[in-house]
């Protein structure tokens, strides 16, 4: 089996990332906030086998629409994530600097439970419903990489001060992440991490939070 290639690609929308998840010629794409140009020329000749989301806040899907009429393919989601497509108060656009979005129903959504495996095309999905940032947070496991949305930044956290964030339900999002065998992270925003320096920022918040 190949091993997979994961590639970042940075957004125009608060500098969000989408990542393109590839064996050989097929690819996932996680999340939805570059341009659709921009990501076809990091394509290629791949064919996009999934959309999935990490969570519904507008950086994250302002471009879920226009791909999801070009790949026509499915899109998996926290079983939340409705109450943020579709309302643009819920997913923070309604007053942000860019276009309000309410998006029309997704004809291939398609949402996962609290947690369990998904095979796509020659992936096999790792899924897990978090919380803390929003009530639509997931986290994915593809080999040896997670995808984790904005529960983690990097050396910080998401923000749990919008609609759906929960400061409890973040510290127990970030101590199911400590219980998950992985190396690389890969965050909603900025650059990448292993495994060990994210543990040590991850133990730091949950204490912090917890105070």
């Amino acid at each position: 089996m190949n091993k997979i290639e994961v590639n970042r690609i940075e957004g125009n929308i608060l500098n969000s990332n989408v990542f393109v998840v590839s064996k050989s010629d097929r690819c996932i794409l996680i999340d939805a906030g570059v341009p659709l140009n921009l990501l076809l020329q990091k394509l290629g000749d791949k064919k996009v086998e999934a959309i999935v989301l990490t969570h519904g806040h507008y950086d994250h899907i302002f471009y879920l629409q226009e791909y999801a009429q070009y790949f026509r393919c499915e899109i998996y989601a926290s079983k939340f994530i409705p109450e943020y497509l579709y309302d643009k108060s819920h997913n923070a656009s309604k007053g942000s600097p860019y276009p309000e979005i309410e998006l029309p129903p997704l004809e291939k959504l398609k949402t996962f439970g609290d947690s369990g495996k998904k095979h796509i095309g020659p992936f096999e999905l790792e899924y897990l419903q978090l919380g803390g940032h929003s009530k639509a947070d997931m986290l994915y496991k593809i080999g040896d990489d997670i995808f984790v949305g904005d529960i983690v930044i990097g050396r910080d956290v998401g923000r749990q001060d919008l609609w759906g964030g929960d400061k409890k339900q973040m510290i127990e999002s970030l101590k199911k992440i400590l219980l998950i065998d992985y190396q690389i992270m890969h965050c909603g925003h900025g650059q990448d991490f292993d495994k060990n320096t994210q543990n040590k920022v991850i133990n730091l918040w949950a204490k912090f939070l917890a105070r």
